[in-house]
């Protein structure tokens, strides 16, 4: 784990404007084919509450994958997040961050990034905070800035998230709601 102090860290969570978390791997368990060929996701339980929680404080969700999967596609408009597949990102050549700072008008600066593999590396090296599930590659383990308790497909995100809500300030008033407003 890159080394920053507890203080740096929240301070950086704090100024979070965009979450771009890698799908498979991070948000599922991955990709399984069926006899067909045809892609089936798994999604995680425990994730909707806080990508909600941190879409309505107003940072705004990318799940993105190398994969362009209905299922993920599925899953980001039921959540009201955006999806993109790797491809989509850098399909003029350009960088994947320069297309997603023109999208949602964020510098990279302000970007918490999850993701699990190689492939996330050059993005951990890249954006304000970086953050893996506790079943990451090592190597992406030794660069993030923050591992979740729980693996990948398995609330690792919510684990990461929450972390996020509180540096902001917003968990406690939440978890308040919960506690004392009446089921919806």
């Amino acid at each position: 784990m890159v080394l920053m102090s507890r203080g740096v860290l929240m301070s950086r969570l704090r100024s979070i404007r965009l979450v771009v978390s890698d799908t498979d791997g991070v948000l599922s368990r991955g990709i399984t084919l069926d006899e067909e060929g045809r892609k089936i996701q798994t999604f995680c339980e425990k994730d909707p509450t806080k990508i909600c929680a941190v879409r309505d404080a107003g940072v705004r969700f990318v799940m993105i994958s190398g994969f362009d999967c209905g299922a993920a596609r599925s899953r980001a408009r039921h959540l009201g997040v955006y999806f993109h597949s790797r491809k989509e990102l850098s399909a003029d050549g350009s960088d994947p961050l320069e297309f997603l700072e023109r999208t949602y008008g964020v510098s990279r600066n302000h970007i918490l990034y999850i993701g699990d593999d190689w492939q996330d590396l050059w993005w951990m090296r890249r954006v304000g905070v970086s953050a893996v599930p506790a079943d990451a590659e090592e190597i992406c383990r030794l660069q993030a800035n923050i591992v979740a308790t729980r693996r990948g497909g398995e609330g690792a995100a919510a684990d990461i998230l929450t972390t996020l809500l509180d540096a902001k300030g917003l968990l406690d008033p939440l978890l308040n709601d919960y506690i004392n407003d009446t089921p919806k």
